[in-house]
């Protein structure tokens, strides 16, 4: 009798350390993957949030965001992820950083979440941006061109790289663009040859799964007579 009591005893303990091995992998990181969208990236913060909950209490801070980048990195939609920074904003608890990557559609989008240093660790969104687009024009060094960005009241683009050969390259935002961003662009006089412009447009999606971020467009102007 106390020959099966021990075996019972050591098989408990058996399962208990196979269940300590597993602890932070059951948390699914294809859901995650569903919601990694700008539309819902929001809902991955309690999926990242149940993973950091889930961590062995015997890692420290770093150990565990180093835990967290690698779960991330073994999801089939996250293409990196780093550490930035461990306890580097001075708050109460202070806060570290962690970005990763993914493709939404074409582009490259970089999300940066703050982690708070609390037990467990917290995680929330910070800022995503997209990398850079790029759109090709040809024009006549008489014509003009001109591109709309619907954007909302708190939205808006800013002019981070001027062309070099302009009559005309601003943005507008009046009644006449119906309170949206026009990017207007006019060659100067005469001039042939290629030039550029690059523009940082804010986004702030609102309602249940707001989320801010930037994107970059890059826009090639290839100038004929």
């Amino acid at each position: 009798m106390k020959q099966l009591s021990l075996i019972g005893l050591i098989l408990l303990l058996l399962i208990g350390l196979v269940g300590c091995d597993k602890e932070g992998q059951e948390i699914d990181s294809e859901k995650l993957c569903s919601y990694l969208n700008t539309e819902n990236i929001n809902k991955t913060v309690p999926i990242i949030n149940d993973y950091l909950a889930s961590l062995k209490s015997n890692l420290n801070d770093e150990e565990k965001l180093q835990s967290l980048t690698e779960w991330l990195k073994s999801s089939s939609c996250v293409i990196d992820a780093t550490i930035l920074c461990v306890s580097c904003i001075e708050t109460l608890p202070e806060q570290s950083e962690i970005s990763f990557s993914f493709i939404e559609g074409e582009v490259i989008k970089v999300v940066t979440l703050d982690i708070s240093m609390s037990n467990p660790l917290k995680a929330e969104i910070c800022k995503i941006q997209g990398a850079s687009n790029e759109t090709n024009v040809t024009l006549k060094n008489t014509e003009s061109y001109s591109r709309t960005f619907v954007l909302g009241d708190e939205e808006g683009a800013s002019i981070t790289v001027q062309t070099q050969h302009y009559e005309e390259s601003e943005l507008v935002r009046d009644e006449s663009t119906n309170m949206n961003v026009e990017y207007r662009y006019k060659p100067t006089t005469g001039f042939v040859g290629n030039d550029y412009v690059i523009l940082e447009v804010y986004y702030n999606k609102t309602g249940e799964n707001s989320s801010a971020y930037t994107e970059t467009e890059k826009i090639n102007f290839t100038i004929t007579n």
